[in-house]
């Protein structure tokens, strides 16, 4: 599973989705450090805090930002369950804070 986000800056809107974290405007959300990529958000609950981590990825001229569902190499994967449970929690986000910021999203 995957999030595609259609979004005519796709560089802005993912700096804008982790702004809005570190400013606490996204307080069910937290960023996950990691040694190779930056771009890691975990949901803050309890049950999900490091279980589920959500990366986010530009590729050189696209138009999208791909959300992918992963997870740290020393845990075991998490369900197919806890990752829908997260990428709903994240849509969720995105609709109520970021909706003028993109044409559509697509889960895959």
């Amino acid at each position: 599973m995957q999030i595609e986000i259609i979004t005519p800056n796709a560089t802005q809107l993912r700096e804008q989705i982790f702004k809005a974290v570190k400013s606490g405007t996204l307080e069910t959300w937290k960023i996950a450090q990691s040694e190779d990529d930056k771009y890691l958000l975990t949901p803050v609950g309890a049950q999900f805090y490091n279980n589920v981590l959500l990366r986010f990825e530009v590729l050189p001229f696209s138009k999208n930002v791909t959300i992918f569902p992963t997870h740290w190499r020393t845990q075991e994967q998490p369900s197919d369950a806890l990752i829908a449970i997260v990428l709903g929690m994240i849509t969720a986000a995105l609709l109520t804070h970021f909706s003028t910021d993109f044409a559509r999203l697509e889960i895959k």
